[in-house]
């Protein structure tokens, strides 16, 4: 079996954050696990984007990924958004895992973030960069 790693992380402040999008925080999380791994938007390969409930709120089902990747200036990737519940981001990372350890991308993003109430919630970005040892 092939080993990947974790190459990147960024995440946004645990708490209410009313003043700031989904793609403000996904930008800015995006941003730091970029900086983190050393690399560029223009280096990932595929997004895994985990998220339950925004799509809902916003009126953006089914392409939640597709629309931060779109205003992160990402295009050309493949996107996979995954609901599973509370196993969102797990089944994301799994998800990402696989697809790199499969030889299909060296290097992918995977994203997992909800805002779980337009006021008195929590929003959490986190992306990760994988790639193959």
């Amino acid at each position: 079996m092939t080993d990947i790693f974790v190459m990147g992380v960024g995440m946004t402040p645990f708490g209410k954050q009313f003043d700031k999008s989904l793609k403000m925080l996904c930008a800015e999380a995006s941003s730091q696990a970029f900086s983190d791994a050393g690399c560029t938007a223009g280096d990932v390969e595929a997004i895994f984007f985990g998220n339950c409930v925004q799509g809902h709120m916003e009126g953006q089902d089914m392409i939640r990924g597709e629309i931060v990747a779109r205003a992160m200036g990402i295009s050309s990737v493949p996107v996979v958004n995954v609901e599973n519940a509370c196993a969102t981001a797990s089944t994301a990372l799994h998800m990402a895992a696989a697809y790199v350890r499969s030889g299909a991308a060296d290097t992918r993003a995977r994203r997992g973030e909800d805002v779980l109430a337009r006021q008195g919630a929590h929003v959490q970005c986190i992306r990760w960069r994988l790639g193959r040892a």
